[in-house]
């Protein structure tokens, strides 16, 4: 389905392009932070358990632990890590003023996270804003939702919310004054709904609707005919990539350096078949990286671009198993997050193909 965008919406896109490479130039380029992280978990967070445990990098490291405290390290230009400062940690910090945690997301600097409560939160700062405020260095209360099941950060900086009954919320952020108290408005449209990735939205049915308009399928937009689908990753305005219940996956949109992982790189309007993946659990993207969890513990990588020692360029376009076994949880990101069943952490790093130990 081919669908003009506005210049609003063109320029919505050409930010979170934007932000995304910032990102990875940030990360890139290199702080102590992201690229020789040293420090224990168990000491700093408290005892990790595996299960129930929510991974996100994007910009900072974020892990809800199944206690309902939320932890974060990294960059904190923006007062992403919600302690109260604007000081850069390569410990875990954890962000004020939130209990029994339910759900939380980052994106560019922005942070959001819901209570057991229904109460909505938000700090930090988006970084194309930070030009106008530095950010929300501790967490504020901006809205709540009875039976509140998650909440996401959505195209275009929407905060998006889901209820569990599968009803559908919203909450427009004004970036002139996010910390402002809203109520979240229905979207009557959208019923059912499973869960939540930035501009699409998979339902209890196993099909899967946009939230807001997409450039096209060929950037990651709907597309028909598609059934079964356990879980959708979406990345605005270039990719999709979704794990049906047979436990393959399959990609649309942009593959300029493989990022729907069959073997090419031409971009496809329509799902194409991850190579070589079955048995999958469950699957993360961000931007151009993918991972995907089998359920014998393996983790898969593709959808990069990367310089040898020689300085010669490859890219990853069919998925390849890092070496690195019992993980049960992962995020895809510039800094991968791999979790292993004993709760210990550790780190891929896409440029240096190198996998660490967090701890």
């Amino acid at each position: 389905m081919n669908r003009s965008l506005s210049k609003k919406s063109q320029l919505i896109s050409i930010i979170f392009a934007l932000t995304s490479a910032l990102l990875i130039i940030s990360c890139s380029k290199g702080n102590n932070i992201t690229n020789a992280i040293d420090f224990s978990i168990n000491n700093s967070a408290g005892a990790v358990q595996q299960s129930s445990v929510q991974l996100k990098y994007d910009w900072v490291y974020g892990m809800l632990k199944e206690d309902g405290t939320l932890w974060m390290w990294g960059k904190n230009t923006s007062g992403t890590l919600g302690n109260g400062t604007y000081t850069d940690s390569d410990v875990p910090q954890q962000v004020l003023n939130l209990k029994k945690v339910i759900s939380f997301d980052t994106n560019s600097g922005l942070a959001v996270a819901a209570d057991e409560n229904g109460d909505v939160w938000l700090w930090g700062n988006a970084l194309f804003w930070s030009v106008a405020h530095r950010g929300i260095a501790t967490p504020v209360k901006i809205s709540h939702l009875d039976n509140i099941k998650s909440i996401k950060i959505g195209a275009p900086f929407n905060l998006y919310m889901l209820r569990k009954d599968g009803s559908f919320y919203y909450v427009k952020i004004d970036d002139a004054n996010p910390s402002q108290y809203n109520q979240p408005v229905k979207r009557n449209d959208l019923t059912n709904v499973c869960s939540i990735s930035e501009a699409m939205a998979l339902l209890n049915n196993g099909t899967i609707v946009e939230t807001y308009p997409i450039t096209s399928s060929l950037y990651g937009g709907y597309v028909s005919g598609l059934s079964d689908v356990k879980q959708m990753q979406n990345v605005y305005n270039r990719r999709s990539v979704v794990l049906k219940n047979d436990g393959t996956v399959w990609a649309w949109g942009q593959n300029d350096i493989g990022q729907l992982g069959n073997g090419t790189y031409v971009s496809k309007d329509h799902p194409v078949q991850v190579k070589g993946l079955c048995d999958v659990k469950t699957i993360s993207a961000n931007y151009d990286y993918n991972l995907a969890l089998k359920n014998d513990g393996t983790v898969w990588f593709w959808g990069y671009r990367y310089k040898d020692s020689s300085g010669a360029f490859h890219s990853i376009n069919v998925p390849i198993k890092l070496d690195i076994t019992d993980v049960v949880s992962i995020s895809a990101g510039w800094e991968n997050m791999l979790m292993k069943s004993d709760g210990t952490l550790y780190i891929y790093n896409a440029e240096s193909q190198t996998i660490r130990h967090a701890q």
